[in-house]
C-alpha cells in the first residue's frame, strides 16, 4: 500500500522529513501528495491484491480465507524436499511463551532485549 501511496522508502519518516510527502505531518511536504490520484491508486492496487489472492487460493482449493491452513503452504527445502508449514514451522501453544521459551527460540530467546531492536 505505502508504494501505491507513492514511498519510496527514504527511510525518513519518523523525522517528519518524507520526500513525498506520505510520511509526515508537516503542511508543505504534504502538498506533494496527490490524495484523489493517491486514492484511485490505493484502491487498484488492493483490487489487484484480493484477485491474485482468490487466484492462488482457488490453485489451492479453497473458495474462503478461512479454509486456509499451515497444511496448504509448501515450502521448498532442498532440491528434492517439500514441506508444509505445518511440517516446516513449531506451531506454539496458547500461554506456551509465558513460561520457558520452546527449544527452537532458546538462544534468540536470551539475546532479546525489550530495551532495543536490533
Amino acid at each position: 500500500m505505502m508504494f501505491a501511496v507513492g514511498c519510496i522508502q527514504s527511510q525518513r519518516c519518523h523525522t517528519n522529513k518524507c520526500p513525498v510527502g506520505v510520511a509526515t505531518q508537516d503542511p508543505r511536504r504534504g502538498r506533494a501528495l496527490d490524495v484523489g490520484d493517491k486514492t484511485e491508486r490505493v484502491r487498484r492496487y488492493q483490487e489487484a491484491t484480493v484477485a491474485s489472492a482468490m487466484r492462488i487460493m482457488a490453485a489451492m482449493g479453497v473458495s474462503d480465507p478461512a479454509e486456509l491452513s499451515p497444511r496448504l503452504l509448501r515450502r521448498r527445502v532442498d532440491a528434492r524436499t517439500v514441506l508444509s508449514y505445518a511440517e516446516w514451522y513449531d506451531w506454539l501453544s496458547p500461554g506456551e511463551l509465558l513460561g520457558e521459551p520452546p527449544k527452537g527460540w532458546a538462544e534468540e530467546w536470551a539475546a532479546a532485549d525489550p530495551d532495543r531492536f536490533s
